[in-house]
């Protein structure tokens, strides 16, 4: 039996969970990318099964003889780590540019310019998603003043998964 720890996230606006992550004792990382996203995996080293849920909401997490590291990321973070953490669930494309049927979290440093820019006036005109489209103003700056352009492509080998097994 897995003892189960949660902790409710107060959101705030100078400190706002981005990446609910936890390092297991053998360097496996877990990453719960939304608030149903129930993670679990059985460490190699401690053999004792790790839990994580609860996305950017909340940590809903197992207790272990062996704790596991928190390496979640917050808003505090420099933006050039931000942006590798900042994640957004969408569809794929395929080499001709068309949906594939499948879906996949994508990091915000690796969406293409035309990707933000649809993203971007999608989610202002459903008039949500208000934080993200700061957060996708800041990256399309950033990519700006570092002269950074990324061309539509296929996101597949880039997707973020939620248990990162450690080499």
């Amino acid at each position: 039996m897995v003892e189960i720890n949660s902790i409710k996230i107060k959101n705030t606006m100078e400190k706002r969970l981005i990446a609910n992550r936890i390092k297991t004792p053998d360097g496996t990382i877990l990453w719960s990318r939304s608030v149903h996203d129930f993670v679990a995996y059985e460490d190699t080293k401690t053999g004792e099964r790790y839990i994580l849920d609860g996305g950017t909401e909340y940590t809903h997490g197992s207790i272990n003889k062996i704790p596991a590291k928190d390496v979640s990321i917050y808003s505090t973070a420099k933006w050039k780590t931000l942006r590798n953490y900042i994640i957004r669930n969408t569809l794929l494309l395929d080499s001709n540019g068309n949906q594939t049927g499948e879906s996949g979290y994508v990091r915000l440093s690796n969406m293409s310019d035309a990707h933000l820019v649809n993203l971007k006036e999608y989610l202002e005109l459903r008039g949500s998603g208000s934080k993200l489209v700061q957060y996708i103003k800041k990256e399309q700056a950033y990519r700006k003043k570092n002269g950074i352009s990324i061309p539509e492509h296929d996101y597949t080998p880039e997707l973020v998964k939620s248990i990162e097994v450690a080499k």
